[in-house]
């Protein structure tokens, strides 16, 4: 899925920046590998932030689509909201 996802970005937007947000996920991937500690639940909220980025990215390189292009870009950074408020903060403050 993230070769898919590379391939698609670096028809959009070219190589260097295509490249770059695949070294920037490959990197967060690889900080985790270290610590047998970490618990899934905090790799959702940093994927979907990915995501985000990638169709802000996407969206950045065809800014003649309108409006109907931003609805996904909307949905994905509810999403994202509202796994990180579960995910990280409902336990510090309810839990």
């Amino acid at each position: 899925m993230v070769g898919m996802l590379f391939e698609r970005l670096k028809a959009e937007t070219g190589r260097a920046m295509s490249y770059l947000w695949l070294a920037s996920y490959a990197m967060w991937l690889l900080s985790y590998a270290p610590n047998r500690l970490v618990f899934h639940r905090y790799f959702e909220p940093a994927t979907l932030v990915f995501l985000v980025f990638w169709l802000l990215l996407i969206l950045r390189a065809r800014p003649d689509r309108g409006f109907a292009w931003r609805a996904p870009l909307g949905v994905l950074t509810t999403g994202q909201v509202m796994i990180t408020l579960l995910t990280a903060h409902y336990h510090v403050f309810f839990g």
